[in-house]
């Protein structure tokens, strides 16, 4: 009976024993049940860490449960989640920076499950009632060396088994695991977010950009282009992928386009450049581009990126303001060279003309004779003819002096007279001339400006008319008075402008005509300088019949006295000159004798062929000059410097000089000019232009 009843309590006690094992294997079960169930469910690592801690308290049994969050160093993130059976999850914050002694030993036992009985010292992560010595398990949550807080679950009954703690263990690699898990999800969404990020800015560059875009294979095979391709060469995109970059280059540049890609090849990063020539897809029109290309660096540098972008730019309408400035820079080069042509023709002019004068008149009371009839024929047709050039170099004078803003008194029909004459050879090939000029007064302006505005007008009408059809063509120039301005039409019976290009006739460079013909700058120039004269620049065309430019100028604001005639120049010059001293200075001796003769009359006459000469003499003390004739332009010593001197020495005689110039074409001679009060003589001169300057002398 006694064996009985000790085998029946043996019995009961192993089923005991097994029903108590059974529910901790359940306990265990539905531990690992709810915690998979939370990993997978989890959205996100706050969510993680709440529902585990409430998990481990409600299937485990545990008195409370504390997870401490650490960054990925390890270093306290400063925030505690804690949570016990009938409360809600606390999230409580650190108010230490660093991690309670605790949470870092079981950061220095990592891998381990620690069995921790006493928390003094650990304020922080004691028990949520207030037992500083209620017993936990400790372990510090980690995966692949990352590293997520520390876990700790208090205990109502202590020690734990080896059971306990291996499952307290196992719960928080899982947890550890799933924050890992989490933590890769969010990184991943990241780097897809900035992949997506990236790859519409890409998008977006290169679709946006200004020039066209080609992305090459390693054998220079269009795999990728933007839409600017269109516009370019006249293809879709799609229809140029597949095809080699070369078939779209010019054959003269193949070679070189092949080597600049295969140079981007060879140094990833760089930027390659060549010029070269494409063809449109659809026209066969060669457009001239810039081409650069470069080969982006590979993320693997064992495996070289092959790849290369190029990006094109069309480069015509670069090419054509390169053009239009080189030839508006020959165009300034040839303003300078005309000035000093017709300074250096106008020297001798000066002799030719004013012998010619003289040798006509004393031939005109003997022309009746027999034996000078012919001489004076031929006097008279060879002063013709120099008159003509002094027309000329005058036009050319007035032209180049553009843009020196004197403004003066200045008379519209003479400055278009002096114009038609410097066009004439271009004119006379293409239509016949017709002037009709209405009685207008002078106006306040700068002649050569006036002159450049009138030349480009008449040039450009000139050249709407085809040459060999001078009967049927005609080019007109009418002035008249029209309210409080002067009116000046240019008219021609040319090929006219088409209405599309007469919006844009007055624009900075643009221009119909071939490269390299015209600068564009011609009518937007024009329409500057008139506007400055408080004016304004018109035009009408009608395409296959002519255009019409119109120049409205002011009136002057009061009404200018004109010089009455003299009825003898030379006369008067006589009466102007009598008892008077006269120092001559010119480095060309021929002018100065010219300029003695016609001063033929004054009680002295002195000649000086330099300004070094002139300076000594006047340094020496003979100063008794009433009136010293100077040129502008001499070397070693130039009538600008004699004149600076004078004024320093002997002021009351630097009054006393009159300027004479063939052409003040420097810089500082134009600008000389325009400061000093003195007056100037341009030459050729005449009696006139003499008395003229003379009257202008203070008395």
């Amino acid at each position: 009976m006694a064996r009985q009843y000790a085998d029946e309590r043996s019995a009961a006690s192993k089923l005991s024993e097994a029903l108590t094992r059974i529910e901790k294997l359940d306990r265990e079960v539905r531990a690992m049940r709810d915690m998979t169930k939370l990993l997978v469910e989890a959205r996100n690592a706050d969510e993680l860490a709440e529902r585990a801690c409430r998990a481990l308290v409600a299937s485990r049994g545990y008195d409370a449960a504390r997870l401490v969050r650490t960054d990925e160093r390890g270093a306290c993130a400063g925030e505690v989640l804690h949570s016990q059976p009938g409360a809600a999850t606390q999230t409580l914050v650190l108010s230490a920076p660093t991690l309670p002694p605790c949470c870092a030993h079981a950061l220095q036992r990592r891998g381990d499950v620690l069995y921790i009985d006493d928390h003094r010292g650990c304020d922080c992560v004691h028990h949520p009632g207030g037992a500083a010595c209620t017993p936990a398990l400790a372990t510090a949550l980690s995966h692949e060396g990352q590293l997520y807080g520390v876990l700790f679950a208090y205990l109502r009954d202590a020690p734990p088994d080896a059971d306990e703690r291996r499952i307290f263990g196992d719960l928080a690699s899982d947890l550890a695991l799933a924050l890992h898990n989490i933590e890769v999800k969010r990184e991943g969404r990241a780097v897809r977010a900035a992949l997506r990020t990236s790859e519409n800015k890409y998008r977006t560059i290169f679709e946006t950009v200004a020039n066209v875009i080609v992305v090459l294979d390693e054998h220079g095979v269009i795999v990728e282009c933007n839409s600017r391709v269109t516009d370019m060469l006249g293809s879709e995109p799609a229809a140029l992928v597949g095809r080699a970059l070369e078939q779209l280059v010019h054959p003269d540049d193949r070679a070189r386009v092949g080597e600049l890609v295969a140079r981007a090849q060879r140094a990833p990063r760089l930027r390659h450049v060549e010029t070269c020539k494409l063809f449109h897809v659809d026209s066969g029109e060669v457009i001239n581009v810039e081409l650069s290309a470069a080969a982006p660096q590979a993320a693997d540098a064992e495996q070289p990126n092959w790849r290369v972008v190029c990006l094109i730019e069309d480069i015509r309408r670069r090419l054509e303001l390169q053009a239009s400035l080189a030839q508006a820079d020959r165009m300034s080069n040839i303003g300078l060279l005309a000035a000093g042509v017709a300074h250096e023709i106008n020297n001798p002019l000066t002799y030719v003309l004013s012998n010619l004068e003289q040798l006509y008149r004393e031939l005109a009371s003997h022309r009746e004779n027999p034996a000078c009839a012919e001489i004076f024929t031929l006097a008279e047709e060879a002063l013709q003819g120099a008159q003509q050039m002094r027309d000329v170099t005058r036009a050319l004078k007035t032209f180049s002096r553009a843009d020196t803003q004197r403004r003066e008194m200045a008379s519209v029909n003479k400055v278009i007279d002096g114009v038609l004459k410097m066009a004439f050879n271009e004119i006379k090939y293409r239509a016949h001339l017709v002037k009709h000029y209405g009685d207008v007064p002078a106006i306040v302006a700068d002649e050569g400006q006036l002159a450049q505005v009138f030349l480009n007008l008449i040039v450009n009408a000139t050249h709407a008319i085809g040459e060999g059809d001078v009967a049927h063509n005609e080019l007109s120039v009418s002035t008249r008075v029209e309210g409080n301005y002067i009116v000046v039409a240019v008219r021609d019976t040319g090929s006219g402008i088409a209405p599309e290009h007469m919006p844009h006739i007055f624009e900075p460079f643009f221009s119909t005509k071939e490269v390299g013909v015209g600068s564009g700058l011609g009518l937007s120039i024009c329409r500057n300088i008139v506007e400055q004269m408080g004016g304004r620049l018109d035009a009408l065309s009608e395409l296959g019949r002519g255009s019409c430019f119109t120049v409205r100028l002011p009136l002057a604001q009061r009404a200018v006295e004109r010089p009455r005639a003299q009825s003898d120049p030379r006369q008067r010059l006589r009466e102007l000159v009598a008892d008077r001293s006269v120092l001559i200075v010119d480095d060309e001796l021929f002018v100065a004798k010219a300029l003695a003769r016609m001063l033929r009359g004054a009680r002295q006459i002195d000649i000086l062929d330099s300004g070094v000469q002139a300076h000594r003499r006047l340094a020496d003390g003979d100063c008794a000059y009433d009136v010293i004739f100077c040129d502008v332009m001499m070397p070693s010593l130039s009538g600008m410097e004699l004149y600076d001197w004078l004024q320093r020495h002997e002021p009351g005689l630097a009054e006393r000089v009159i300027f004479m110039s063939g052409g003040a074409f420097t810089p500082r001679a134009s600008g000389f000019v325009a400061s000093v009060e003195n007056p100037l003589v341009e030459k050729p001169f005449n009696a006139e232009n003499l008395v003229t300057a003379l009257k202008a002398l203070p008395s």
